[in-house]
């Protein structure tokens, strides 16, 4: 994952609720990549 979907995905999980964003998180610095 590039820094700008990177960026654009973390826009994305702060406009989500604490729990998504906590499930999340592991995944973008992880293997998932959509």
């Amino acid at each position: 994952m590039n820094e700008k979907s990177r960026k654009e995905f973390l826009d994305l999980l702060a406009k989500s609720d604490t729990k998504t964003r906590e499930t999340s998180l592991p995944a973008i610095d992880g293997k998932v990549d959509q």
